[in-house]
């Protein structure tokens, strides 16, 4: 039997129950569901990749400040999500990029800075990723700033938005805005 037609009867089995009471004294019967199975590895590898996108928002945006400022970060980015303002996805938000008179604007900075690994993977051992993977879990709950606060930016700078929103809070060395 060729190594396809092998492949072939494996596929067929997961796709069906299979009793093997004919192997064994006591009757086993595994149900496998192979399409399942496919659509739970591509959620887990969506939910991974839009940890690992927090994770990084977290990291070149909050890096250096408290558990708390870090929090306030993945808030932000999370509010966004839930915001029709914004993309509905994290990644989305964090890769969100629009053009001011010609010229490429990120949402987030280190989004368009050169000196940023674009393709930083945080690992799930690493703190930041297990702070962005609490965060998700725990949004509807987060207090650190409120639910509608969508702009942050650090307080050695000061953009010509900020006069439009209401200011929330100031957390390490970030400031958090509202809409007025």
């Amino acid at each position: 039997m060729s190594i396809y037609a092998k492949f072939l009867v494996l596929v067929a089995l997961a796709c069906t129950s299979v009793s093997l009471s004919h192997i064994k004294q006591t009757p086993i019967h595994i149900e496998i569901g192979y399409q399942e199975s496919i659509i739970e590895m591509a959620r887990q590898q969506h939910l991974f990749k839009e940890i690992d996108c927090l994770a990084r928002n977290i990291y070149y945006e909050a890096r250096g400040e408290s558990e708390k400022g870090q929090l306030a970060v993945a808030q932000v980015t999370l509010n966004r999500v839930e915001s029709s303002m914004f993309p509905n996805t994290i990644c989305g938000v964090v890769n969100e990029r629009y053009l001011v008179k010609g010229k490429e604007v990120c949402q987030f900075s280190w989004r368009c800075e050169s000196t940023a690994n674009k393709n930083l993977l945080v690992s799930e051992s690493n703190p930041i990723f297990q702070l962005a993977w609490h965060a998700i879990k725990n949004h509807p709950t987060l207090t650190v700033v409120t639910q509608d606060t969508y702009w942050f930016h650090a307080n050695y700078v000061s953009p010509s938005w900020g006069k439009f929103k209401q200011r929330v809070a100031k957390i390490d060395d970030h400031i958090f805005y509202r809409q007025k």
